[in-house]
């Protein structure tokens, strides 16, 4: 019976280890697909509109010879009068390029002479290629534009009414890039699986700890609520605010509805901040060692995993442009500063890196003073943060500079507001929540160039973020009540804040301004692609964080283990 039971997990483990695998090798094929060499024909039908008449800008073009050498910064050719139905652009050079080669092709609709960044396309020539294929929306194009970042010899421009044959080719490259990827995959998905077997254990089914997190039996379910909010909020904001959306002016249809959208999600930094402040700062037996090993790593290991997903799946040619020694650089420049071109919205990460710093500190004041006291530095920071946030408006810069005032204060009303002397007065700061939406919705309206006057750590944002803690808290029978979808996406709300802005420009934004352009709605546009980036980045941070981020997770308790039980 011993030799059949040993026998039975053993096959179960060879199971399970042939299932991770053979998970390898597609994940492995399937992330080195793009290495394959490939080329784009079109038939003898399709129109090449080289000859054809053309004007253009910062670039000297010779269409007789189809030489093309950029003079400035955005160089283009406009060709123009088709109004025909293509199925897209194809680019032929002369040479293959040795570096990726970004370009952007602009369109306009039949009869359209009005060229906007709802009407455009990024593709580029792939190292070793000499072909791009930018594939238009089903419609009649009238103009068309073309940006090419490089010089070259340009062969054709072919408007094409049906989508070019592809070659594929496999070389050396290839197969390395397999090997090495099947190689990394394998070892990930080995220590994930690891670390799933031992949380099953501890929820006792394989399935809940992928959806709750493991300090259920203590978890204050009612900030799963505040979380998931602030998740929906940073896209929100993202989604709408001045750098994505087209030319809206006031007066115009959806003006009001996209300001108002703003106007409410504006404050989901300091919901992000003030959270970390309420779970953070409560005193409690901890030494400093303990601490920093414990919340550190649940930033930093997240953080810079999403990081180098965004340089591998999103900017991998710009970083490494010119070869891998500067793109190294750059990744640890980025990594360094917190203010990377291709993840603009870390910089929020590391303020609250800075704050956790700091957070031991502040326990042991926090443990040694009133509560009364608290609110009454909270206040001062807060009178401080008016001057200096808004005498500026009035051509005033206000002399005195304290972090009270600004972020750190932030940290503290997030604590203040989980205490029992805040109890008092949640229906003040529900008062002060509806007063700074208000406030902010008129100056987002009315004034939108100080957005930056009512974001981020402004006084607007303190009395909206101390108003929302406000409602879940007094309502905590409401919100305390378990909800697995809540609980879900609490869970990996950190996670799809950091991925959300790639999934954002690259796929969400580009596919919900084409569909605008063509169907008009902009406002239910706007609210579909803030619901689908949404979707996207939980989908997303769902699987990387139970398989990459779980493995080094797993690898990184190990290490510390022991340096935690001294």
């Amino acid at each position: 019976m011993k030799n059949a039971n040993t026998t039975g997990n053993n096959s179960i483990k060879i199971g399970a280890f042939s299932i991770i695998v053979l998970l390898s090798v597609i994940l492995s094929v399937a992330l080195s697909w793009y290495k394959v060499s490939y080329s784009f024909s079109v038939s003898t039908e399709e129109k090449n509109i080289m000859q054809d008449e053309f004007i253009s800008d910062n670039v000297e073009f010779n269409s007789s010879t189809g030489e093309y050498i950029p003079v400035n910064n955005d160089p283009w050719i406009l060709f123009q009068g088709y109004n025909d139905e293509f199925d897209g652009v194809l680019v032929e050079i002369e040479e293959p390029v040795i570096n990726a080669s970004p370009v952007t092709l602009y369109w306009t609709a039949a009869n359209s002479d009005i060229l906007s960044e709802s009407h455009t396309k990024n593709s580029q020539f792939d190292e070793g290629q000499k072909t791009c294929y930018l594939k238009l929306p089903s419609y009649a194009v009238n103009y068309v534009r073309l940006d090419i970042d490089r010089e070259c010899v340009i062969k054709g421009i072919y408007l094409c009414h049906e989508s070019p044959e592809i070659t594929y080719g496999f070389g050396s490259e290839f197969v390395i890039s397999v090997l090495i990827r099947f190689a990394i995959i394998l070892i990930l998905l080995i220590f994930a699986y690891k670390s799933h077997a031992e949380r099953s254990k501890k929820f006792g089914h394989p399935v809940k700890g992928l959806f709750l997190n493991e300090n259920s039996a203590d978890h204050k379910y009612e900030y799963d609520y505040l979380r998931t909010l602030a998740a929906l909020c940073v896209i929100a904001e993202h989604s709408v605010c001045e750098a994505y959306t087209p030319n809206v002016s006031l007066g115009d249809p959806g003006y009001g509805t996209l300001r108002f959208i703003l106007a409410l999600s504006i404050c989901c930094n300091v919901l992000y901040v003030m959270l970390s402040g309420a779970l953070i700062l409560v005193p409690r037996e901890e030494s400093f060692k303990t601490f920093y090993i414990k919340r550190l790593g649940k930033v930093l290991i997240p953080l810079v995993s999403y990081f180098l997903l965004y340089i591998i799946q999103g900017y991998h040619n710009e970083v490494f442009a010119d070869g891998i020694g500067p793109g190294m650089k750059e990744i640890f420049k980025g990594l360094l500063t917190g203010r990377s071109d291709y993840m603009p919205h870390m910089w929020l990460v590391y303020v609250i890196l800075g704050l956790y710093i700091l957070a031991p500190l502040f326990r042991i004041v926090i443990a040694k003073i009133s509560e009364g006291t608290l609110l009454g530095i909270i206040v001062a920071g807060f009178i401080f943060n008016c001057l200096t946030t808004y005498l500026p408006i009035a051509d005033i810069n206000f002399g005195i500079d304290t972090p009270i005032a600004g972020w750190l204060g932030v940290f503290l009303l997030g604590y203040y507001m989980t205490t029992e002397h805040a109890k008092k007065y949640y229906w003040i700061f529900i008062a002060g929540g509806l007063v700074g939406i208000v406030t902010a919705f008129l100056m987002v309206y009315y004034r939108p160039e100080l957005l930056y006057h009512t974001s981020n750590w402004t006084p607007n944002m303190w009395l909206v973020g101390a108003g929302l803690f406000a409602v879940v808290l007094k309502c905590k029978k409401i919100f305390s009540r378990p909800s697995v979808i809540i609980a879900s996406i609490s869970k990996y709300n950190f996670s799809i804040m950091l991925i959300h802005v790639l999934l954002l420009l690259k796929f969400v934004l580009p596919y919900g301004w084409s569909f605008e352009a063509d169907h008009g709605h902009l406002t239910l546009c706007v609210i579909g692609m803030i619901l689908a980036c949404f979707i996207f980045s939980y989908v997303v941070a769902f699987v990387f964080d139970n398989t990459v981020i779980t493995a080094i997770n797993y690898i990184y308790n190990k290490i510390t283990k022991k340096a935690l039980t001294k």
